[in-house]
């Protein structure tokens, strides 16, 4: 009885972590449901002397390019957009002003199938990514 108990139970886990079956058995590679939301950055055809970057949860600065365009409606196909796919949840942005990127800004930015929010503010969904996408712009 013990060792039916166990093969039970070491069967639920070995097969709950496989995600799909691939030729040679279990791929624990990423379940075909995870759902990446694809987030644009756009700094704008301003005129500010100094340069900004983004930061995402912790990541690198990247400096957000200055496109020539000075389209008013932005879109994530809009020429400058620094791109991002990020997984669903809660991110941080950080927003670095200054020719250094010495000044920062956090904001909070949620993603979600509904849609996504900074900071509380609902974001305009975007065509790009079957309508998960997003630009975050002139914070």
């Amino acid at each position: 009885m013990s060792k039916a108990l166990v093969v039970i139970l070491l069967s639920s886990v070995l097969f709950g972590s496989c995600h799909k079956m691939g030729p040679f058995g279990c791929d624990s590679g990423p379940k075909p449901t995870d759902v990446k939301f694809d987030i644009g950055v756009y700094r704008g055809p301003d005129m500010r002397p100094e340069a900004d970057y983004v930061s995402i949860d912790g990541g690198t600065q990247t400096l957000i390019p200055s496109p020539e365009t000075t389209s008013l409606n932005v879109t994530c196909s809009t020429p400058g957009i620094l791109h991002y796919s990020l997984p669903l949840g809660t991110h941080t942005v950080t927003i670095y002003f200054g020719s250094n990127g010495a000044n920062a800004a956090p904001h909070t930015l949620i993603l979600a199938k509904s849609g996504s929010t900074v900071d509380g503010t609902q974001l305009p969904s975007q065509s790009c990514n079957n309508g998960l996408s997003a630009v975050i712009a002139d914070m």
